[in-house]
């Protein structure tokens, strides 16, 4: 088998936006609506305007 008889399969991205003053990211996924959100340690951060991924 060749990686050419292989479909490509969609690998969705994630937010990973800080939280300020944090080394914690968001892991919601990409074009997320709402609040920033961590995963692991769940915690909430707001999303701020004029922020880019």
């Amino acid at each position: 088998m060749t990686s050419l008889d292989v479909k490509p399969v969609p690998i969705p991205g994630i937010c990973f936006i800080p939280q300020p003053g944090s080394p914690l990211r968001c892991t919601l996924h990409q074009d997320h609506d709402g609040q920033h959100y961590h995963a692991y340690d769940r915690i909430e951060w707001p999303r701020y305007e004029g922020e880019q991924q």
